[in-house]
Formats: structure tokens, sequence, C-alpha cells
């Protein structure tokens, strides 16, 4: 999703050590200008998905209400 709606992927980097430490710990960010475009719900609905924590991660019940779903 996120790199559908921005044309990026939520976790890049030329080292690939720090890539996979990016990626564990979950590091990423909205801040380019595409993401000025981007809806609130869209992010919001990517950062749950993002989550590390797989038990705090969006369940698909959570997914498929939310707003930027459902809406």
């Amino acid at each position: 999703m996120y790199l559908c709606l921005s044309g990026t992927l939520p976790f890049a980097h030329e080292n690939h050590a720090f890539l996979f430490t990016m990626i564990r710990a979950g590091k990423y960010s909205f801040e380019s200008e595409v993401w000025d475009k981007i809806s609130e719900e869209a992010k919001d609905l990517i950062a749950g998905l993002l989550i590390v924590d797989p038990t705090k991660r969006l369940t698909k019940e959570q997914i498929c209400s939310h707003p930027w779903i459902s809406g």
C-alpha cells in the first residue's frame, strides 16, 4: 500500500545492514512531498500495517473497518 500510494518503498537504504535495522525497528516516514497529497486516513492505515509487533498490528477486521477502507 505504501508503494502503491507513494511510488517508493517504506524502507530503503544502500547499506543492507542498515536497511535490515530500519525494517526490524519499523523506521519509515511520510515526509516526502508525495505524502502531502495523501489523506491522513491512508497514512493511519499504513502505519497500522507497518507495526513491527504482530500482536499490535491491525487485524483483518480492523483493516476492513478502517475509515480509509470503509469510508
